[in-house]
């Protein structure tokens, strides 16, 4: 599945989450989704504490993420598969942000433009100067940097039948390097509602989620994805079926849980996945003064 790396267990927070008609034609006739599931999850810290609660709303294509810290209003992902447009929700200023896949390409392909730019400026200082503009910007991106290579965790079914609440679940273990670095609960997906068509939406959005896109996401609080996000890749690596249960490890021990604590199979409204009416649309990259 719930920041599009490797799970980041150690954080507070879990950063932590597949239309054929345009979305408002869509939303106008469609009363609700024609297969749908909602799952109520938390986060919980080492000493039990509930950091974090939300609710994932599946649509046969579309997809809702809700999440928050207790007391506090929280943020929304909304994803429609047909259109690959995902907006950003944040219910405390009342306000979105949104993003479709041909958008994120031309961002991409401006960046990309400018990174060159940079190197070119860059080439044409002498030590001096690109260690005087490094020291005033830090180090600037260019088209020359190398991303480090994730190390991959590998998964392996360590029981069957173990409990998770009222479910009875398939125990995994992954390791990454010679240190356990995580723990899964999972349920057939349909045990939970879920079926091929939800599912199908749920993989697109991780594909989303680890485009250039993620980058984005950094700068907007709607962009925390919860700790389920990443684990749906993890899927060749071993891992089988829809996690309830994640324990992360830190540092070898075990640290924060996120736990599935309901599901209920009724259909979703379809207007819960759209940004509500009364909500500013806002530009999805950060104004210049």
């Amino acid at each position: 599945m719930p920041a599009a790396s490797r799970l980041d267990s150690g954080r507070r927070r879990a950063r932590v989450p597949p239309m054929k008609s345009p979305a408002a034609l869509l939303f106008c006739l469609t009363a609700v989704s024609l297969s749908a599931a909602t799952l109520q999850y938390e986060s919980r810290s080492p000493s039990g504490e509930v950091q974090e609660q939300g609710s994932i709303l599946f649509g046969s294509s579309a997809l809702r993420i809700d999440h928050h810290e207790p007391g506090k209003p929280g943020e929304s992902i909304l994803y429609q598969a047909e259109t690959d447009t995902v907006w950003l929700i944040d219910h405390d200023k009342k306000s979105y942000r949104q993003i479709s896949k041909g958008e994120m390409d031309k961002l991409a392909d401006s960046a990309a433009a400018a990174l060159k730019e940079i190197d070119k400026h860059m080439a044409g200082l002498s030590p001096e100067q690109q260690a005087l503009v490094k020291n005033m910007m830090g180090t600037p991106p260019t088209t020359e940097s190398k991303p480090v290579a994730a190390a991959k965790a590998t998964w392996v079914k360590s029981a069957a039948g173990d409990k998770v609440g009222d479910w009875l679940c398939d125990h995994y273990q992954s390791t990454l390097g010679n240190q356990t670095d995580q723990e899964a609960w999972t349920l057939p997906p349909a045990t939970l509602g879920i079926g091929p068509d939800n599912l199908g939406t749920f993989q697109s959005l991780m594909t989303f989620f680890n485009s250039g896109f993620t980058r984005f996401m950094q700068s907007s609080p709607a962009g925390n994805i919860p700790a389920f996000a990443k684990i749906e890749s993890d899927q060749a690596l071993g891992l089988s079926g829809f996690p309830v249960k994640i324990l992360g490890y830190q540092n070898g021990q075990p640290h924060d849980v996120w736990i599935v604590t309901s599901a209920d199979k009724a259909p979703v409204p379809a207007d819960q996945f759209a940004p509500p009416e009364n909500y500013k649309k806002e530009s999805l990259l950060p104004q210049q003064n």
